[in-house]
């Protein structure tokens, strides 16, 4: 598993271009003055808090909300977002274009799933935030090294997540039976394209 990371903090937010196809992941290592005034963006944003947690303000709701690590939150593209750090914090950020969510249906469906009608942060389980962070650190690796046919990789990464975010209940995982089958379900599809063995 790859894991490329800023070797500087930041105290405030850089700015970013997306590429032709319409996906960047960037990691953002927050200094300890790290102060982000109110923004909107023409692409639609998944913040990631990987370690610490920041106050993010949204114009969708009345007050702001803490948001710490293990949790997420998705802005869809002209919503006005500030943040401020309560502690150090290393948050991955993708960023979607329009056109991008266009191209399909069925993914700007799943966009729309994530960042409406949820409650905010969205907390997954571990399982399911530990494979958020593979899946957006391997989208960090494609992203840097070049290689032919990264885009479409990237792409099948993204729509990948979006899916799995989009099949996550809003609800804590219980107890029950039926949780537990849930779960091994959900590692089950984790190993999917994993080589198996038996030993």
């Amino acid at each position: 598993i790859w894991n490329i990371t800023m070797t500087n903090t930041v105290q405030t937010p850089v700015s970013l271009q997306l590429p032709d196809y319409g996906i960047w992941v960037a990691e953002s290592v927050h200094g300890p003055t790290f102060r982000m005034g109110p923004e909107r963006h023409d692409f639609h944003q998944l913040y990631v808090v990987q370690r610490g947690e920041v106050m993010l303000r949204d114009e969708r709701l009345s007050a702001p909300v803490l948001v710490s690590a293990g949790s997420l939150w998705a802005i869809p593209k002209g919503i006005a977002h500030q943040m401020e750090d309560t502690a150090e914090s290393i948050l991955l950020l993708a960023c979607l274009s329009e056109n991008l969510l266009r191209q399909s249906k069925a993914r700007l469906s799943l966009w729309q799933a994530l960042s409406t009608g949820r409650r905010y942060p969205i907390r997954p389980d571990s399982i399911l935030f530990s494979q958020i962070l593979t899946t957006m650190n391997r989208i960090l690796a494609e992203q840097w090294q070049e290689q032919p046919g990264h885009a479409i990789l990237v792409g099948a990464e993204m729509d990948r997540l979006l899916v799995r975010l989009a099949r996550m209940h809003d609800t804590p995982a219980g107890n029950s039976a039926n949780d537990r089958v849930a779960r091994v379900i959900a590692l089950l599809d984790t190993q999917f394209y994993e080589v198996w063995d038996i030993d």
